[in-house]
Parts: structure tokens; C-alpha cells; sequence
């Protein structure tokens, strides 16, 4: 198992936009994760106006078979 950080630089982005932002770049991550058969313990998706981070603790380094 490993980490994965997932770092995005992006021009500004309205404050009012950053919850539901956040809230759906965690539930397409986990969805592409569990469609692809990534085994991850969890997910967690900072942000600000400028910069977009993924942060998942105990990726597997490879998907299922």
C-alpha cells in the first residue's frame, strides 16, 4: 500500500463553488477507484480558490484481477 497526492493548480475559483467542488470530486475519485478495482482506505479533497489536492491513504499499487 502507498499514498497517492493529487495536486491541481487552477485559476480562481469563486469560494462559494468550493464545498459541493469538493464534495464531488471525492464521490467521481472513489467511483473511478472502485469501477477500476483500486483497493484505497480513504479519501480526502482540500481546496482553495487556487489549488485542488487529492489526498487517498493506502492506494494498492496495482488493481485487482
Amino acid at each position: 500500500m502507498a499514498e497517492l497526492v493529487v495536486e491541481i493548480g487552477v485559476e480562481e475559483l469563486p469560494t462559494r463553488f468550493i464545498p459541493s467542488l469538493i464534495d464531488d470530486i471525492n464521490k467521481e475519485f472513489k467511483k473511478e477507484l472502485d469501477q477500476n478495482k483500486v483497493n484505497h482506505n480513504s479519501i480526502d479533497v482540500y481546496a482553495t480558490p487556487r489549488r485542488l489536492v487529492i489526498y487517498v491513504k493506502k492506494i494498492s499499487l496495482q488493481a485487482e484481477d
